[in-house]
């Protein structure tokens, strides 16, 4: 279902988490590592990248594949399952640890908005950057899923190797391409290329047309492209 998890780790007191509470950003609900667990240090992201079998199998067609929509369904049970024993792991270590996402506080303020951004986190935290289709290219490419852990451990940051919210993406509009409800616009300004509402509405007809009771995702737009399982070259 997933290949190994790629880490990346930033500090808790990086100004770019405070600065995801600007509107213009994911906005004030949004909260700082040290708003959710007082005395982080540390904030742990995993990338877990879709394996070759679950990718390819998605990549034709207009609905979510079978594999895609367990890996998104089912998965997600393990990515929790796996934040949870890491925090287990840091705890037995003596430190104090926490998942956000797995939190009773955690929420989402809109259809496509938390306030506790992964993908912005992972930004921060060094793991990627963004790509017209809003997903998050990683050294491991954008097909696959995230989780994040707090702690009072401190580990050195991973150092970004980029300085632009953009720079990984070589905009090649094959994600547009992809799209079977054309809900990206390869020609929009950078980071207004894709319509969440037009999104957001084919993740429900995805969900009918598997008969799934709960999301299985699209993920058209992570297969069959140059960034899916690794970080495009230009």
């Amino acid at each position: 279902m997933f290949e190994r998890p790629v880490f990346a780790f930033g500090s808790a007191d990086d100004p770019l988490f405070d600065a995801l509470k600007d509107p213009k950003c994911v906005g004030p609900e949004h909260m700082s590592p040290k708003e959710w667990m007082p005395g982080a240090k540390t904030v742990i992201v995993m990338f877990f990248p879709m394996s070759d079998k679950v990718r390819e199998s998605n990549a034709s067609g207009d609905f979510p594949s079978r594999e895609w929509a367990c890996a998104r369904r089912e998965g997600q049970a393990f990515i929790a399952k796996a934040a949870a024993g890491l925090v287990s792991d840091i705890k037995k270590a003596g430190y104090s640890a926490m998942s956000p996402e797995q939190d009773p506080r955690f929420r989402w303020t809109a259809p496509t908005v938390s306030n506790w951004s992964l993908r912005h986190c992972a930004y921060i935290c060094g793991l990627g950057t963004f790509g017209m289709s809003k997903n998050l290219i990683t050294e491991a490419g954008c097909a696959g899923r995230l989780c994040s852990v707090l702690t009072d451990a401190e580990i050195p940051p991973t150092p970004r190797r980029y300085s632009g919210l953009y720079d990984w993406c070589i905009k090649c509009g094959a994600c547009a391409r992809a799209c079977p409800v054309s809900a990206i616009d390869p020609k929009a300004p950078m980071g207004k290329n894709k319509n969440d509402a037009v999104c957001s509405a084919r993740l429900k007809e995805a969900q009918i047309a598997c008969g799934s009771p709960s999301e299985v995702g699209c993920g058209k737009c992570q297969t069959g492209v140059p960034c899916s399982r690794g970080r495009p070259r230009r």
